[in-house]
């Protein structure tokens, strides 16, 4: 009887665990969203959350100029790059495929 209600206390701490993972993944999905939604991007064309250590988002701003920003997936810091630190990217497409590797302030 006592080894089953110790399972029991595994089972119930092991679906804590999954619900609290859970509830962290919506909270940091309705985080980046809201901080999408704060860039004033006119248009959100691009995602990227398969990097170990940012999220991308790409997209263009009101002003019809490109923009990517960056989020470090640890505390949600937002950089962002765009034409002005990264004159040779003409396009969001140049921008978008080199993500990894331009300039962010």
């Amino acid at each position: 009887m006592a080894r089953s209600i110790r399972t029991r206390r595994r089972e119930v701490r092991r679906v804590s665990e999954e619900e609290r993972d859970r509830s962290d993944q919506i909270t940091l999905e309705q985080t980046i969203n809201n901080a999408a939604n704060a860039n004033q991007f006119l248009t959100t064309s691009e995602f990227d959350d398969t990097d170990g250590t940012y999220y991308f988002y790409g997209g263009v701003d009101s002003d019809l100029d490109w923009k990517i920003n960056r989020y470090t997936k640890s505390v949600l810091v937002r950089t962002s790059a765009d034409l002005g630190n990264n004159p040779t990217k003409t396009s969001l497409d140049d921008a978008w495929t080199d993500r990894l590797t331009i300039t962010y302030s």
